[in-house]
């Protein structure tokens, strides 16, 4: 069995997919070559969409806010749960572990910066399942504000990811490119979470190169005190890294 060197700027990694598989299961360019800026059109549209519906059933300014706020934060449970617990888990299963995890993640493994984000017919495929999983256990009255929240977190997922994978530069977001890389170049089994360091604190799959290692700031006491706060929201934790951590 070959195994096929990555680069990803600095670093090497390596992957137990084979070439064989690698060439049979080619993903077609047509269909991993959707703009970014179109699936993130399309996500802030349908969440404002379905915004506009939960808000008419719901129809409490606060409540509403309250609904949504929350679902868009948990979205960051809910990325951690499917990366690790579901794309990271068929690559182990004898049926699951070339094929199907080729198609649905390894390749993204073997191809770090080609078609990160999914294709915009996928897009929507995916976000008709959500919406009905979520109608299902929500019921009529809340399925929309939450699908609404979810929805604009995953927007927000799908830039982190084409940011870590681009060649885009922006000061406050380096810490989340830094912190993906190792789940590239370091470990496939940490750093699962894209926006939000918090689930793998909490579930123990932290990466060595952590926004949690306080010898990185100049003020170490203020720094762990924003970053140990339960929150995790979108960005949060890496652009209080950028912030606080040293520049020496």
């Amino acid at each position: 069995m070959n195994q096929i060197q990555i680069e990803t700027r600095n670093y090497k990694h390596t992957t137990t997919t084979t070439n064989k598989t690698k060439k049979k299961y080619k993903i077609p360019r047509i269909l991993t070559r959707t703009p970014v800026f179109l699936i993130l059109l399309s996500s802030f549209f349908i969440s404002f969409t379905y915004a506009t519906i939960g808000y008419y059933k719901i129809g409490e300014p606060i409540r509403f806010i309250k609904i949504w706020g929350t679902a868009f934060i948990m979205y960051t449970l809910v990325e951690y749960i499917t990366h690790r617990w579901f794309f990271h888990v068929i690559e182990y299963f004898p049926m699951t572990k070339d094929k199907i995890y080729y198609v649905v993640h390894g390749a993204h493994h073997v191809h770090p910066n080609k078609g990160v984000n999914l294709p915009l017919i996928n897009h929507w495929g995916v976000a008709f399942i959500w919406s009905t999983i979520i109608y299902g256990i929500f019921g009529s009255t809340y399925w929309a504000v939450v699908a609404s929240g979810v929805k604009a977190g995953y927007a927000f997922f799908e830039f982190a990811h084409f940011y870590a994978h681009s060649k885009l530069k922006w000061s406050l977001l380096e810490p989340l490119r830094e912190y993906h890389d190792q789940h590239h170049v370091v470990s496939r089994k940490t750093a699962f979470g894209f926006v939000s360091p918090f689930w793998d604190l909490a579930f123990g799959s932290l990466p060595p190169k952590t926004p949690y290692n306080l010898k990185q700031y100049d003020h170490p006491y203020i720094a762990a005190f924003f970053l140990y706060l339960p929150i995790p929201a979108p960005y949060y934790h890496f652009i209080i890294q950028a912030i606080m951590r040293s520049n020496k």
